[in-house]
């Protein structure tokens, strides 16, 4: 047993080596904490899919506002074209207030073309009344002779014409009692008078509205007139049947400028209304 030999067997430190190698982690790890960190920057595709979406939202308000700016301008620039070129071909009215009073062929042919767009037929019931008959002759020339006759006599006295025959008329009344009154006082030895009925045919006729108003307001004055010529009612009806005449009323002019004629102070006589009449019974002839 002395004589064996121990063997040696070198002890390794591990404990030391292991803490060691935990101190230099350590200290790795220390180090690095110490040391700034770089900042990564990702890089991201998106981003750039949301910037072009927002730049295009961005623009839809400019595209829209371009485009409604043009087709504004364009609607303005077409109105403000056709208003230049209407005011261009227009006539110039300032040097004729009544531009119907002298129309040309072609202008005639305008203005009627337009007036029937806007007329509708209107029907006129006959009118009768008691007239005062001084006669009735084939000839005109001997009707004008028979009326002189009468004016001489400060009766006054119309002629009517009606189916190639001239009656000469001196007087008219709203009732057959009344005529053969008046005819009474009025006639002498010379000059005879007799009353009859007297009546005008119903009729049709084509007239704007303002027109066809006017007319029969005209046919409920001359009835007025006819039993109360000279009452202050009957002139003032007159007055505001002259200033109520419808503008460019061609048909109807004949029958205002006589009553315009009455209305300058003269008085409503039965010469006046019988001839008012007449003008009346000629617009129902004329249109047939």
């Amino acid at each position: 047993m002395a004589g064996k030999k121990k063997k040696y067997r070198p002890k390794l430190h591990i404990n030391k080596l292991h803490a060691n190698r935990k101190k230099d982690e350590q200290a790795a790890t220390l180090e690095s904490a110490n040391k700034p960190l770089t900042a990564i920057r990702r890089i991201s595709n998106h981003s750039g899919v949301w910037k072009n979406s927002q730049n295009r939202n961005l623009l839809k308000p400019v595209i829209l506002a371009v485009i409604s700016a043009l087709v504004i301008g364009s609607i303005f620039g077409f109105i403000m074209l056709r208003m230049f070129v209407t005011m261009d071909a227009s006539p110039d009215l300032g040097s004729n207030p009544n531009p119907a009073a002298a129309i040309t062929d072609d202008a005639e042919e305008r203005t009627d073309n337009t007036s029937d767009q806007n007329t509708q037929t209107a029907e006129f019931e006959s009118v009768t009344a008691h007239v005062l008959q001084a006669g009735i002759y084939s000839e005109e020339e001997n009707a004008a002779a028979a009326a002189e006759n009468y004016e001489k006599a400060n009766i006054p006295a119309m002629i009517w014409e009606r189916d190639g025959q001239y009656f000469v008329f001196a007087g008219v009344a709203g009732s057959a009692e009344q005529a053969a009154s008046v005819a009474s006082e009025l006639e002498t030895e010379e000059l005879e008078l007799y009353s009859k009925e007297w009546s005008t045919p119903q009729f049709e006729l084509s007239l704007s509205q303002s027109e066809a108003e006017w007319l029969n307001s005209f046919l409920t004055w001359w009835n007025q007139a006819l039993t109360s010529p000279s009452s202050q009612e009957t002139e003032e009806q007159l007055k505001q049947l002259t200033e109520k005449f419808p503008n460019n009323s061609n048909q109807l002019v004949p029958l205002y400028e006589k009553l315009g004629g009455i209305n300058k102070g003269n008085k409503i006589s039965d010469k006046n209304l019988l001839e008012l009449w007449h003008l009346y019974e000629a617009l129902g002839e004329e249109s047939r």
